[in-house]
């Protein structure tokens, strides 16, 4: 019998590794909530883990924070371009600074972004340009359908007005910074724990649909075309919009005075001042 490659991957053997470590310390933090993961923290407690569930800490605004001038310069020019735009009509790709597509899979978002014909946000890295379809750039400038870009910032593109669905690579803290500003997510997982992420964000959550992949793990244009079709346009999208919000208001309700979150933070400082005295 084959494993699930995800069983396989180094990198959750790494993890499970550490799991097993965890359970010789008096306590362990989680950057979750008990919230979102319910099943999960009771699940730790009955086998003897305490844990305690704090964050998410997304409550700022990034341009309060004086970025540098480099950065100042591509906030506000991602900012402008979305300005622009029509409320909940601009897809948002960022998948991540360990991912780079191949020029394929690259080729293929491409094209399944044209079809859609839908304004869009797409972080790439510079090294990647040279891989897009010929005339795929100067189309988007010429139509001003798109805006690529080799960084861009975040929690300020999501929480934007114009932004209907994030493209991720299933990271954590793009899940929780998605599920902080009640944006849909279309899950396109890479390696590790980005695999279970997505499992939640559909099956669990039902905040997203995961891009469908062939045989071979890639992606296609009629695939990233239709899951952006579908989360846009059909009935079931509407119903996982809809989700979204709640989970805006879960997520966000938690970290406030008596939410979950809050709750549990007094809890482990009051753990902490015991051991101390």
């Amino acid at each position: 019998m084959t494993l699930p490659e995800e069983i396989t991957d180094p990198s959750l053997q790494f993890l499970l590794a550490s799991v097993r470590r965890a359970k010789e310390q008096h306590c362990i933090l989680i950057y979750s909530m008990y919230d979102l993961e319910s099943q999960v923290f009771d699940a730790l407690r009955d086998v003897g883990f305490t844990a305690y569930g704090v964050g998410p800490f997304l409550g700022g605004d990034l341009r309060s924070r004086s970025p540098s001038p480099e950065l100042s310069r591509e906030l506000n020019k991602c900012m402008r371009w979305l300005d622009a735009k029509p409320p909940c009509s601009v897809i948002y790709i960022a998948l991540g600074t360990m991912v780079k597509l191949d020029p394929a899979e690259l080729q293929s978002m491409a094209r399944g972004l044209e079809d859609c014909k839908r304004p869009f946000l797409w972080v790439i890295p510079q090294s990647s340009i040279k891989d897009l379809p010929e005339g795929f750039q100067q189309r988007t400038i010429e139509q001003d359908c798109g805006h690529i870009v080799p960084w861009a910032p975040q929690r300020d593109v999501l929480r934007h007005r114009s932004v209907a669905v994030f493209i991720s690579h299933c990271g954590w803290n793009s899940i929780l910074e998605s599920m902080w500003e009640g944006v849909p997510i279309v899950a396109c997982p890479f390696f590790a724990e980005q695999r279970s992420n997505a499992r939640w964000i559909v099956q669990r959550w039902r905040i997203g649909l995961e891009m469908e992949r062939g045989d071979d793990g890639s992606f296609t244009r009629e695939a990233v075309r239709e899951v952006l079709q579908t989360l846009l346009s059909h009935e079931l999208g509407s119903q996982i919009r809809e989700r979204a919000s709640r989970m805006k208001d879960v997520i966000q309700s938690g970290v406030k005075h008596g939410g979950s979150s809050h709750q549990s933070l007094i809890n482990f400082l009051g753990r902490l001042r015991l051991a101390a005295e």
